[in-house]
This record gives C-alpha cells, structure tokens and sequence, in this order.
C-alpha cells in the first residue's frame, strides 16, 4: 500500500506508511505528535504523556519502539529509498550541511512535493531520522548557531569552520566591510 503513491507526495506516503507498518492507535498518535504530523506543530514528551496519563519516559520507549519498527520497514520501501538518496544527493551538492529551513525548502523542491513546506518539513524529518544517514544540529541554548543538517561530522566541521571564518573576518574589518560595500573582497 506504502508503495502505490504519488511519488510527488511525501504525505501520502507517510500516512499510509503509518498506518499500514504501526499497529496500534497509541504508536501512531505518538509519532504523529513527535513530529507533528497532524497538527504541524511537534510536541513534547510531557505534552503527549499528559494526554495519555503516561510518564515522558514511557512515551519516549514508546516513540523508541514505534521507531525501531517503523525503520526495517522504511529501507524496503522503493519511495524511502528514492528520497533519501534525493536527500543525500542535495545535502552533497551544497557542501554537505545546509540550514534546516533553507534545507526542507530546497528539498521541497527537488523532490517535487505538491504540499505545503510546514507539512513536508515534519514529514521529511522523520523519514531522515529512519534513515540513519542525516545528522542535525540543534542548541536551545546556543542562539548564535541556526539548527542545521549534516550527512557526516567532517561536514558539519567544515560548516562551523566557514562560519566562524566568516564572523572572526568580519570582527577583524567590520568597519572595512559597512563602509566599503565590498564584503565578497573582504570575506574572500
């Protein structure tokens, strides 16, 4: 069933792949919440744990099974095997880390999905996740950092490598840069 979809609509493709590989209402609602599948906003562990009366930790051994599951499953769909290697070949050709919005967008696009981003952008973290093959970055407390995705450790260096190029030169010649108009001279 998973694999007779629109190949131009990720959310076809995870709502029936959800239901046909998660048995159960509570597996379901789980990962449709964590990834905010439904309501297009993720939730927590205590938002969803409050909801079932359950502690955080039982719905994150929930989320855990539901996941392991679903992952076997995922790598003999011929869909998940084509956007995740739609995925690797975007994130590749951009350096191999990209800024999380500028990423789903982007894939968006290269993929040909007809939904909305939000939607796709949910969707697609989970089929990343399952994959195994993506990394993302993400510090709550670190307000300097965007979230990002990575495919390995060295992209992501090379990535915060650049960046703090960047930030060390433009400290260095801020002035330079605001009054000469010439940033790519500068930065280069």
């Amino acid at each position: 069933m998973a694999n007779k979809i629109n190949t131009n609509d990720i959310g076809s493709f995870v709502s029936s792949f959800l239901v046909e590989h998660l048995i159960g209402g509570r597996y379901q609602d789980v990962i449709q919440g964590r990834y905010g599948l439904k309501s297009g906003e993720p939730q927590t562990l205590q938002a969803i744990g409050d909801r079932y009366g359950i502690t955080r930790e039982r719905v994150r051994q929930i989320e855990a099974l539901a996941l392991s599951s679903l992952k076997a499953k995922a790598e003999a769909s011929p869909y998940f095997k084509s956007f995740i290697q739609k995925s690797i070949g975007h994130l590749k050709a951009v350096g191999g880390a990209q800024k999380e919005e500028l990423f789903f967008t982007n894939l968006h696009k290269t993929v040909g999905d007809r939904g909305q981003v939000i939607s796709f952008a949910n969707q697609a973290r989970l089929l990343l996740e399952l994959s195994g093959k993506f990394s993302s970055y993400k510090d709550s407390y670190n307000k300097d950092w965007h979230c990002y995705w990575y495919l390995s450790d060295a992209d992501a260096k090379k990535s915060q490598s650049f960046v703090n190029k960047v930030v060390s030169t433009l400290n260095e010649r801020k002035e330079e840069v605001l009054t000469s108009s010439k940033f790519n001279e500068v930065v280069n």
